[in-house]
C-alpha cells in the first residue's frame, strides 16, 4: 500500500502536470488579460499556465491534438535503495467534436524505464459558457511490469472550474476515485476497494500569471507546492511541492518533495 501511494506521487505527478501545460487551451477563454505582468508575461501571452495540482487527476482535458513528455521524482520513499523513485511519461492528446478531448498517457519507471509501463486513459468536455471541465478517466492500467505483476485500474470523475479574481485567476480541481485514490489509512484489499470511492480536491491561486500557489488532498494525503512557467513563450512547465505534509503515511517520518518537468507541443 505505502509503495503504491508513493509510486502513485512519483508518477501521476507528471500526467498532470501535462494537462496543465496544455489546459490552457480548454480555459483560453476564461484567463483574464492581466494588466499587472511577471517579467512581461500576461495570462493570455503564456503557452503554457502554471499547475493548479499536485496529484490530484484534473477535470481538463485538452481540446487541441498534441504530443507531451515528462520527467518525475520524489524523495524520501521508505523501503527504497537510494531513498527516491523517480520516471517519465509520455503522452499524446485528441481533440474531438463539440469540445471534447481524450488522452493517452504512457508512465514508465525503473533503470531504462524497462521495470514498469503504465497507461492512462483520460476523456472529457470543455463548457465554456461556465468556464469548466469534466473529465472521467482511468490509470495504473499494466503494460508491462517485469516482476510480471498487474495493477487493479483506478477510476475517476473529476471537474474544473475557473475562477476569475480581477486580474488573478483561481482554479478548483475535484471529483471521486476509486482503488488508489482511496484514502491511505484503508486497508482493505483491492477486491473491495474497487467497489468504494474517496474525495480529492486541488485548490490553485495566481498571484502571477507565471506561478501558481497549490494545495492539494488526495488519498487522504495533503501535499502543498507551486507551479512555475520559466519562459512565457516556451510550453515548458515546472512543479515543485512537499508531498504528504501531515505525514498521515505510515512510518513515513520524513518529508517528501516531488517535482516535475514537462512539456506539450500541438500539432
Amino acid at each position: 500500500m505505502l509503495g503504491m501511494h508513493f509510486r502513485m506521487a512519483a508518477m501521476w505527478v507528471i500526467f498532470i502536470s501535462l494537462l496543465s501545460v496544455q489546459q490552457q487551451a480548454s480555459a483560453a477563454e476564461a484567463t483574464p488579460p492581466a494588466s499587472s505582468s511577471w517579467f512581461g508575461a500576461n495570462f493570455d501571452e503564456l503557452k503554457a499556465l502554471p499547475a493548479f495540482s499536485l496529484v490530484a487527476p484534473s477535470g481538463f482535458t485538452p481540446t487541441q491534438d498534441y504530443i507531451s513528455w515528462g520527467l518525475g521524482g520524489i524523495s524520501h520513499v521508505p523501503n527504497t535503495s537510494n531513498n527516491s523513485k523517480a520516471a517519465a511519461s509520455l503522452g499524446l492528446g485528441l481533440a474531438l467534436p463539440a469540445n471534447f478531448g481524450i488522452t493517452f498517457n504512457i508512465d514508465l519507471e525503473g533503470r531504462g524505464l524497462s521495470k514498469r509501463q503504465e497507461l492512462s486513459v483520460n476523456m472529457g468536455k470543455y463548457f465554456t459558457s461556465l468556464d469548466m471541465g469534466v473529465s472521467f478517466g482511468s490509470r495504473n492500467i499494466t503494460l508491462w511490469h517485469d516482476d510480471g505483476t498487474r495493477n487493479t485500474p483506478s477510476v475517476y470523475i473529476a471537474a474544473t472550474k475557473v475562477l476569475l479574481l480581477k486580474n488573478n485567476l483561481g482554479i478548483i480541481n475535484a471529483g471521486i476515485g476509486n482503488n488508489d485514490f482511496r484514502t491511505i489509512k484503508d486497508t482493505a484489499p483491492s477486491t473491495s476497494r474497487v467497489k468504494v470511492v474517496s474525495p480529492f480536491i486541488s485548490l490553485a491561486y495566481y498571484p502571477l500569471p507565471r506561478l501558481s500557489l497549490i494545495a492539494d488532498y488526495t488519498s487522504g494525503i495533503t501535499s502543498l507546492g507551486v507551479g512555475v512557467v520559466p519562459l512565457a513563450s516556451c510550453p515548458l512547465s515546472l512543479s515543485l511541492g512537499m508531498y504528504d505534509v501531515a505525514k498521515t503515511i505510515p512510518n513515513h517520518n520524513k518529508l517528501s518533495f516531488v517535482a516535475t518537468l514537462s512539456a506539450a507541443y500541438t500539432f
